[in-house]
């Protein structure tokens, strides 16, 4: 069988799944601790296989590996990201992967209008979904507002942080500055977990590599070093709003 690789949804913009809108760069930390069992989310789908029906979206993903993505702002710039998902949904879709990108709103009636015409414009092969669960998202995800996206990972093989490991960033940002990229890892039992970070400055379109090493612990975990880890998320932030993610991809040793 051919794998996945080592990769971390490669051109997703991923989980980086955040871009942080308030222009504050804080510890913004965004979806559900590692190891967490996907509670129901409640789903209504305007167009695709579930088209007028209200359906449980983290069950609909099955056993095999797969991916919520949570849209809090809508906008340009996270474009890339939905196009980046459904494209690997359509690549691995043979091999069991699955995906739902959801749309969280606080009125239901506006917000179908609205994503009507959203799919209308993207012709997604995997369309764009509605969140029944409000503007904040269903409540047992812990979905922060202050990230434009979050993105949930479900089952599949590990994504194991080996000591020497490194991780490709790619992007662009209208404006030279600083972006706190981070991820949730955990080890296999769950007995160790945290979130780790690591900063760099960019500039226009960039091709970056961050060492597995050089991401250092929040101070709420229990990890002290991501080696060895599983991570189970991945987030960004930054001051610089027109900031893009467009490929995320972790490299051997």
């Amino acid at each position: 069988m051919r794998q996945m690789k080592s990769k971390i949804f490669p051109s997703l913009a991923l989980a980086l799944g955040l871009m942080a809108q308030n222009g504050q760069a804080a510890d913004i930390v965004s979806g559900p601790p590692t190891g967490t069992p996907l509670a129901p989310v409640n789903s209504y789908a305007l167009h695709g296989p579930h088209k007028g029906r209200e359906f449980d979206a983290a069950k609909s993903l099955g056993q095999g590996p797969g991916a919520l993505l949570f849209i809090h702002e809508l906008s340009r710039n996270i474009i890339p990201v939905l196009r980046g998902l459904d494209d690997l949904t359509s690549e691995y879709s043979v091999l069991g992967f699955h995906s739902h990108t959801l749309l969280l709103h606080d009125d239901r009636t506006s917000a179908e209008n609205r994503l009507k015409a959203i799919n209308g414009s993207l012709k997604l092969a995997h369309p764009i979904i509605l969140s029944l669960d409000g503007l904040e998202g269903p409540g047992d995800y812990a979905l922060n507002r202050r990230a434009a996206l979050t993105i949930v990972l479900a089952k599949g093989g590990p994504i194991l942080l080996a000591e020497g490991g490194r991780f490709q960033i790619q992007g662009r940002v209208k404006n030279p500055g600083k972006v706190t990229f981070g991820l949730s890892a955990a080890n296999r039992d769950r007995s160790i977990r945290g979130e780790f970070s690591a900063s760099r400055q960019v500039e226009s379109n960039f091709d970056i590599e961050i060492p597995v090493a050089e991401f250092q612990p929040f101070p709420r975990g229990d990890a002290v070093s991501a080696a060895g880890l599983e991570v189970s998320s991945w987030f960004c932030f930054t001051t610089e709003p027109s900031l893009t993610i467009t490929h995320v991809e972790l490299l051997a040793p």
